[in-house]
């Protein structure tokens, strides 16, 4: 659920079932999340597309962790 509080904020209220997602896997999602949306603001005239997810302190980690969920 995405909130704007005022002009030029961005609030995000994450409900999720901790039965299924460990706290590393929401940690994950909410860092690339908000990569992408650093790069949508960065880069306002790309496509989705053509951004890039990973960032440049993606570690090796996280990239197991989210190859392991998305079977990338």
């Amino acid at each position: 659920e995405f909130i704007f509080v005022e002009e030029g904020e961005l609030y995000l209220k994450l409900i999720y079932n901790t039965d299924i997602f460990i706290n590393e896997r929401i940690l994950l999602m909410i860092n690339l999340l908000e990569n992408l949306m650093e790069q949508v603001i960065k880069y306002p005239d790309k496509s989705l597309i053509k951004l890039s997810l990973e960032s440049s302190n993606f570690s090796q980690e996280y990239s197991d962790l989210f190859a392991e969920d998305f079977n990338f």
